[in-house]
């Protein structure tokens, strides 16, 4: 789900959705370049219609993920509310190279969610959300200022927790 980080907020849907776009536009390129037999252009377009349409049906607000965690609370279950994430470093305060890249440390205590409930880190900027990585140190450049920056431990489908698993730092970027 790489691809689908770049792009800002998405998920596997969203990738599935290019995959079956790029996959429509070389059938139309083979078909008329007459690069390959008619049945393999076709048959490039009727698949990526196919990928398309379960891309739409898999999108949506929830996934199953995400009804299982809440079925989980409402039954005296595990909560999200008993997880956190900490921010290691930069610590509170702290001032950081304007323009360069800022690694930021963090530990996730899951407080009894299921590993496969827990999906990549969010990282927001001043309340927006900058980036989603899945590294174990995360990134993120900020220009000369003051900001409120984030992390939020997500769930697989990138949809935040209720309430968010988050925490939250203030630094100045000189």
């Amino acid at each position: 789900m790489l691809f689908a980080h770049t792009l800002g907020a998405g998920g596997p849907d969203l990738e599935l959705i290019m995959i079956a776009g790029a996959m429509a536009v070389l059938g139309i390129v083979f078909f008329f370049q007459e690069a390959v037999k008619p049945a393999v252009s076709i048959g490039l377009i009727v698949v990526a219609m196919g990928a398309g349409a379960f891309a739409f049906a898999m999108g949506g607000d929830e996934e199953p993920e995400t009804q299982e965690a809440r079925e989980a609370a409402s039954e005296g279950g595990v909560s999200p509310e008993d997880a956190t994430v900490t921010i290691l470093s930069p610590a509170n305060g702290d001032t950081v190279p304007a323009n360069a890249p800022v690694e930021i440390t963090y530990e996730v205590d899951p407080g009894g969610l299921e590993p496969d409930l827990l999906g990549d880190m969010h990282i927001y900027v001043d309340g927006d959300l900058e980036s989603m990585q899945t590294t174990e140190v995360l990134e993120v450049e900020l220009r000369p200022g003051t900001y409120t920056v984030g992390v939020e431990a997500a769930q697989p489908n990138h949809a935040s927790f209720d309430p968010m698993i988050l925490d939250e730092i203030e630094l100045t970027a000189d």
